[in-house]
């Protein structure tokens, strides 16, 4: 939800205020042309309160755009905060959840998360979990170094799975 929202209803929103802040630098260029445009009496006085009311419009549609996209940048942060807090409380929870389920329901949740163990003849652990709909690992592979009296009690094999 927070990448959807990340990346905006309207595409890539680092560009489009990159647009309106261009737009903006425009208005106020074209406003010093008809301004000297006045002055050198290229243009009448009504012509130059048209153009200007015309670039006044333009100036108040950028900058709202531009508030409607800062706007959405801090509802994004305030998305990620509360993800950060969610995952804190979660993960400090854990523990005693796992803990008060049963074996088959602890095992039903390592299936859920894909929790994968792979423990070599060399000593080494590697556990990973995949977390994302698309496989995106939610972690990356991570290897724990134990024991060799642990590792010795399992049959040698390049590789077994838990």
């Amino acid at each position: 939800m927070i990448e959807l929202e990340r990346k905006g209803t309207r595409g890539d929103p680092g560009k489009e205020a990159r647009l309106w802040a261009e737009k903006l630098a425009e208005v106020e260029r074209k406003r010093a042309k008809y301004q000297e445009a006045f002055a050198a009496y290229a243009v009448t006085l009504p012509e130059l309160k048209a153009y200007l009311a015309q670039l006044d419009e333009t100036r108040k549609t950028a900058e709202h755009e531009l508030e409607v996209l800062w706007g959405h940048e801090e509802y994004v942060r305030e998305l990620e905060t509360g993800r950060d807090a969610l995952l804190d409380s979660l993960e400090a929870q854990a523990p005693e959840a796992l803990d008060s389920l049963t074996p088959e329901e602890r095992h039903q949740w390592y299936k859920l998360l894909k929790l994968r163990a792979d423990v070599f003849a060399d000593g080494r652990v590697e556990i990973s979990w995949a977390g994302a709909e698309n496989g995106e690992a939610v972690c990356e592979t991570t290897t724990l170094s134990l024991s060799r009296s642990w590792v010795s009690s399992f049959p040698p094999s390049s590789a077994s799975s838990t």
